[in-house]
């Protein structure tokens, strides 16, 4: 009987050890995936900034984008002026952008390189704080054609 028991002891101290693992792979997978996803947000603006060289130069891309200064305009079907499709690009860029957490961000020009940086808090690893959510930041520069 006592066999059994340390048995059973035994074998939930390893189940609770796998159970443990298997939560942290998937905050971790959380975190991959939003580190992923602003990746791709910044190559992708700025190859809408590529796509329309007279809106980049007319700095109609530039900005500041968050809750309270979220990205508006309308979208543009057909033809469309330079600086109506650079709206229409930021909008469509700032709707995927808002499904972070607390994401916002700041898009510079400085000559022919543009800067995107963005920010979101994460809610996944958070090593060092105590409430489990972390400020993160990105920042990606492109030289565009001269």
């Amino acid at each position: 009987m006592i066999e059994v028991l340390v048995t059973v002891v035994i074998l939930s101290v390893g189940l609770l050890g796998v159970a443990g693992v298997q939560a942290l792979g998937l905050r971790t997978a959380t975190v991959a995936l939003d580190h992923n996803t602003v990746t791709s947000l910044s190559v992708e603006i700025t190859e809408r900034m590529r796509a329309n060289p007279i809106a980049f130069e007319n700095d109609d891309y530039v900005g500041d984008f968050d809750v309270d200064n979220p990205a508006l305009g309308d979208a543009c079907e057909q033809v469309c002026t330079p600086a109506e499709r650079a709206e229409s690009d930021l909008l469509d860029w700032y709707s995927r952008l808002s499904d972070l957490n607390n994401a916002s961000a700041v898009i510079t020009r400085v000559g022919n390189v543009a800067e995107v940086e963005i920010s979101w808090v994460d809610v996944g690893l958070a090593f060092g704080n105590q409430d489990g959510e972390e400020e993160q930041s990105f920042t990606y520069s492109a030289r565009m054609a001269d």
